[in-house]
């Protein structure tokens, strides 16, 4: 071990977060590393490790650590053990906190040319420690563009605000600052979305530019029918994530009444497919179900036509949900109700799902959605907690940055706009600061949650969904239970199945 070279793996990213420092898997992680970590570290440990950040012989770093934290290099090569070349991810305890570390923390140089850049001084944080809060302090992690709200359908189902018309776009120039900011503020996700993503005139460049700053979108959704124009576009930009193709059934006359298409609709959907299947690009086909469509014939003659396809990853199927861009009650009258979703799941399980050569996943994320009997607030709700004021910011075609993808102008939650100001300064805006430490003052003394004894803890958590209090509640009461708690009053607008 002595002789050999170590460097810090550069599939690892080590941002300072003001009052801890946060370690994080890159979008391109390589054998010798973990997908998708985050933990949260100690900003000595992170200190300790920049020493490999440039690389060199494990004797001249631990000299240099130990001359750097004044300590015996004996004792050096003890901590430093552990994180060479650790086939699993490891547990450190420090200065009695417990910090969590991937597998191959430190390897050898000849498994990687590339190197990190930062110093012991980059990681210093003088304003304190904090590792339990969730909210990151310095600026969001991942963010989310809508290039725009235009679509090519218009689905009785559709959660989206298709119909607010942005005063100005933002320019492609514009969103290639947006990309080069979050790319130097070390950003880890920068997704896109619509409306129709390939309604944007300049989508190509504008994704190859993501693809060359390694924020290639997760998937890329449409209902657009696939041209060979856009494929081409599609691999020319180096993408080679999933495409999601959204279809319902394959019966003209329920795309015509439940997406408002025209007759040839349909038909250009399954050429569309064919030519994807064909064209060696990663994609999957997602389905929305309504009572337009949630019969075991339907999907049985669905799936007689995606079983032929070669290429396919996955078939996804999930029951529309309330939307607050629609009317209820015209919405009501086309939702589908458990019973049906049950029955057509026991029948996808025992004659789909057997039969198929790619996954068949059945989403019941919003079925098993447990009202009214949460008893201790965000703290006993299902489910992974909500990334909005955390993690994520969502930014509208226009420039203006809310929390959420489905609350898109809705003047609550409008916390910022890109063309004012930077991703770091939103991120800590008046504003968004209110959103994510909200007190009983800014709420209206008739909602359950201002008496409550479980407030500061129920808020602090922030695994409450604005955008379900909204649905159930209306616009007027946004600062409502969620209506998991057992505190919320009836649904206004019933959303459970």
């Amino acid at each position: 071990m002595e002789h050999n070279r170590y460097i810090l793996n550069p599939d690892y990213v080590y941002k300072n977060d003001i009052k801890r420092i946060l370690l994080y898997s890159t979008n391109k992680p390589s054998e010798y590393s973990a997908k998708s970590w985050f933990s949260m570290i100690h900003p000595v440990q992170a200190m300790l490790l920049s020493f490999f950040s440039k690389g060199g012989s494990l004797a001249d770093i631990i000299q240099r650590i130990s001359h750097f934290f004044a300590i015996d290099p004996s004792e050096i090569s003890c901590m430093i053990k552990p994180f060479i070349e650790n086939e699993t991810p490891l547990k450190s305890i420090f200065q009695g906190n417990r910090f969590f570390f991937p597998q191959n923390v430190i390897i050898r140089e000849t498994y990687s040319t590339q190197r990190l850049n930062f110093s012991p001084e980059d990681m210093v944080c003088p304003n304190g420690r904090d590792f339990t809060t969730k909210r990151l302090y310095s600026a969001p992690l991942h963010i989310t563009l809508m290039l725009t709200n235009k679509c090519v359908t218009r689905c009785k189902y559709c959660y989206a605000d298709t119909e607010t018309i942005p005063e100005k776009l933002l320019s492609t120039e514009e969103i290639f600052q947006l990309i080069d900011e979050a790319y130097q503020k070390g950003l880890r996700n920068f997704n896109l979305i619509g409306g129709e993503v390939f309604l944007h005139k300049d989508w190509p460049i504008i994704l190859e530019k993501l693809v060359k700053c390694d924020f290639m979108p997760d998937i890329l959704s449409t209902k657009i029918p696939v041209t060979e124009k856009i494929i081409n576009h599609i691999k020319d930009t180096g993408y080679t994530k999933n495409i999601q193709i959204s279809l319902d059934a394959l019966s003209s006359p329920i795309l015509e009444n439940s997406l408002c298409v025209n007759t040839y609709y349909m038909e250009k959907m399954r050429n569309g497919i064919r030519l994807l299947d064909e064209s060696g690009l990663n994609y999957q086909i997602a389905t929305i179900l309504t009572q337009y469509n949630d019969r075991p014939e339907i999907m049985s003659e669905l799936f007689s036509f995606i079983k032929t396809l070669k290429n396919i990853k996955s078939w996804r199927i999930a029951p529309a949900t309330n939307s607050l861009y629609k009317n209820y009650f015209d919405f009501i009258k086309i939702k589908t109700n458990r019973t049906r979703v049950e029955n057509l799941y026991t029948f996808i399980k025992r004659e789909i799902i057997p039969y198929a050569d790619f996954p068949v996943l059945l989403d019941r994320s919003y079925i098993d959605r447990d009202f009214h009997k949460a008893t201790k607030g965000s703290a006993s709700f299902k489910g992974a907690g909500c990334s909005a004021l955390n993690s994520h910011l969502f930014i509208l075609p226009d420039g203006k940055v809310t929390i959420c993808e489905q609350l898109y102008w809705n003047p609550h939650f409008i916390i910022g706009n890109i063309r004012e100001n930077s991703l770091s300064e939103i991120w800590n805006s008046p504003k968004a600061l209110m959103l994510a430490h909200m007190k009983r003052e800014h709420i209206q003394t008739k909602s359950k949650c201002h008496p409550c004894r479980q407030f500061q803890d129920c808020y602090e958590r922030r695994n409450r969904c604005w955008t379900d209090v909204i649905k159930a509640y209306g616009d007027t009461n946004w600062d409502y239970p969620d209506p998991r708690c057992s505190k919320a009053p009836e649904m206004i607008y019933n959303i459970s199945f």
